[in-house]
Order: C-alpha cells, then sequence, then structure tokens
C-alpha cells in the first residue's frame, strides 16, 4: 500500500473528519441516552406513576340512527348555448343571468368496528423492539458511514 505524504496546510481535512465524527459520536450518545431513559425510566418511577402520567384515548360513542338516509338523487345542471352573435346591451349582466339553484345532499358516513378495535380502552402493551430496532439500524448507518468516509480518505 502506498504511504500517502502529509499535507503542506495545518492538516484542516483530518480536523473536519474529526468534527464530523465526534458530532456522530454525540448524536449516537444522545439517542443511546433517551432509548436507555425510555426502557429504564418505568422501571425506576414504577408503573403506577408512569400510569398516573400518560393520558387515556377519548372513546367516543355515535349512536346508531334507526332511519336510513335516501341515496342522492342526480342534479340537472342547464348550461345555455350561445346561438347568436352577442350585441351590446345597457343592461347588466346580473338581470340576465338566471340562477340555478344545485342543492348538495350529505352523505352520512358510518365506522364499523373491527377485530383489532380494542375493549375497555386498554391501551395494548408495546415493546422496545422498535425501538431497539431503531437504535441498531442507526448503529449500522453510522458504521457505514465511518466505513465509506475511511475509504474516501485513503483514495
Amino acid at each position: 500500500m502506498a504511504e500517502v505524504a502529509p499535507s503542506a496546510g495545518r492538516g484542516g481535512g483530518s480536523r473536519r473528519f474529526l468534527l464530523i465524527i465526534g458530532a456522530l459520536a454525540v448524536l449516537f450518545f444522545v439517542g443511546a441516552l433517551a432509548l436507555g431513559g425510555i426502557v429504564l425510566l418505568p422501571q425506576l418511577l414504577g408503573a403506577q406513576q408512569i400510569a398516573a402520567v400518560t393520558s387515556t384515548p377519548t372513546r367516543i360513542s355515535i349512536p346508531p340512527t334507526s332511519t336510513r338516509t335516501p341515496p342522492p338523487t342526480p342534479t340537472l345542471v342547464v348550461v345555455a348555448q350561445i346561438t347568436a352573435a352577442p350585441t351590446e346591451t345597457d343592461v347588466p349582466l346580473e338581470e340576465i343571468a338566471t340562477p340555478i339553484a344545485i342543492t348538495a345532499t350529505p352523505i352520512m358516513i358510518t365506522a364499523t368496528p373491527d377485530a383489532n378495535t380494542l375493549v375497555g380502552g386498554e391501551l395494548p402493551d408495546t415493546g422496545v423492539g422498535e425501538d431497539m430496532l431503531m437504535l441498531v439500524g442507526g448503529g449500522l448507518l453510522l458504521l457505514g458511514v465511518i466505513v465509506v468516509v475511511r475509504r474516501m480518505r485513503s483514495a
């Protein structure tokens, strides 16, 4: 392998590399600290204190209606066709135009619960698998950045 001669400058390239690695290490440390807080905080404080702090979902019950809404009817739209050449008139346009009433029929939206709907308003127990997956993925990404930067420096 060929030996690389040091640059004639003050070594700004290696300083920049060290700053980037330092910033990535700080970011990794803050992420690990946050993940540790998420995992260890419930064990330190106990489940009762954390349950008092977390919010509970609001369940809205919509009573079923006994009447069915009739299906919407097609709306008739009349478009005037101009067959004669236009002429100038002193009559304002508001007096010539005929307003057409267009009505819209509201559509009732009904939501039916599926098999995954929770009973009793309880939140499901979730693990930290997603958090650990994100941490491992971030670590692999960091290793990939380090390897690519090292190969770019040596080339």
